[in-house]
């Protein structure tokens, strides 16, 4: 199976991977965030992504001095935007000094992930001044499950692992 010309694995285990970029600006503080700049990056990303606000319901619970307490139910803004591509199971997050990226579902290659998280990475970076990274966390969310009867040795999840992974020409290790 190819992706965008790089090699795939039919059954890898990792069903999502994620990068966070945790960043900041020296010019800016944490609470100098530029709400533009969701559609400066959609701008930048072209039209493969569409827009996506992120928001949730919210609760408020007032009281008056008679005892009396009144629920108030709106939609609160959550300073988050995501951006899915129309075709490829890739997702983009931006919040506060905060730029997430997805693969989801049959994860590519390493190469294919790198690729998509310099894209995104150098998408953002034009338009805020002195940009830094503070941090980077890369997770893999995996699709083999421990066993839920008893405790096990660990030394037993290397047969599970081969079962979902090609042990072909050099496997997921390539």
């Amino acid at each position: 199976m190819k992706y965008n010309e790089q090699e795939s694995f039919p059954n890898t285990s990792i069903v999502e991977a994620i990068c966070e970029f945790h960043f900041t600006s020296n010019d800016l503080t944490q609470s100098d965030w530029d709400g533009r700049w969701y559609g400066r990056l959609h701008s930048k990303l072209g039209e493969n992504y569409e827009m996506e606000p992120k928001t949730s319901k919210g609760l408020i619970v007032q009281t008056s001095s008679h005892g009396k307490s009144t629920l108030k139910e709106n939609l609160v803004p959550l300073k988050q935007m995501l951006y899915r591509h129309k075709t490829i199971d890739k997702l983009i997050q931006l919040a506060p000094w905060l730029l997430t990226i997805n693969e989801i579902g049959n994860y590519p290659s390493w190469k294919v992930f790198l690729d998509h998280n310099e894209y995104a990475w150098k998408s953002l970076t034009p338009f805020i001044e002195l940009i830094e990274i503070k941090s980077i966390g890369l997770r893999y969310i995996n699709r083999i499950q421990k066993p839920e009867t008893g405790s096990q040795d660990v030394r037993d999840v290397g047969a599970l692992v081969g079962y979902y992974i090609e042990a072909g020409d050099g496997g997921l290790l390539k």
